[in-house]
């Protein structure tokens, strides 16, 4: 049920950056949290290998 309440918010806030104009910056956002969280996983996967 939290699932679902989450890709709602997430599809409503980007139908409202495309209404807004800002679908630009919704993009960055995207793009920079997704580098972040590749680096945050590469980062724990190795403290775990050699913890």
């Amino acid at each position: 049920m939290v699932n679902i309440i989450w890709v709602a918010l997430a599809v409503v806030g980007i139908i409202y950056a495309i209404f807004n104009g800002t679908i630009e910056e919704v993009n960055k956002v995207i793009f920079e949290s997704a580098n972040e969280s590749v680096y945050l996983i590469i980062s724990l996967v190795s403290i775990l290998v050699f913890g």
